[in-house]
């Protein structure tokens, strides 16, 4: 799959970041180091399967009800809070150059997309 290797090469391009995230665990992790790649592409990997996951759950809930007016409000949250992950994916996987400041951002949304990825599972 593409995302993996999109997300291992942004997260290699914020080596030059020295600015570190704090994961929903409580683990800081330097953007600059071999364990922030691992855990943006953890965060990665738990967002598509979360959002895959709302989709199957969407199917098997009445339109209009409360359930599904949650579950779609959770997808709104996911795709909103892990838009700058994706789009650096994207960009990665497509071979186009990203600047420092949208790395060094995207880098940032890592953990807003990690405590998505949470509440969402939640509703599950």
């Amino acid at each position: 799959m593409f995302a993996s290797r999109s997300v291992i090469a942004f997260a290699a391009g914020l080596t030059a970041a020295c600015a570190a995230v704090e994961s929903v665990d409580g683990v800081r992790y330097s953007m600059a180091s071999a364990d922030f790649r691992d855990y943006a592409e953890s965060v990665f990997r738990r967002q598509n399967l979360a959002l895959s996951d709302i989709a199957f759950a969407l199917d098997s809930t009445n339109p209009g009800s409360a359930d599904r007016l949650r579950l779609e409000s959770a997808e709104d949250a996911l795709l909103e809070a892990c838009a700058l992950l994706n789009e650096m994916a994207v960009r990665r996987r497509d071979g186009l150059q990203s600047g420092f400041d949208g790395r060094l951002q995207a880098g940032r949304s890592v953990p807003a997309c990690e405590r998505a990825v949470v509440q969402a599972r939640a509703l599950l």
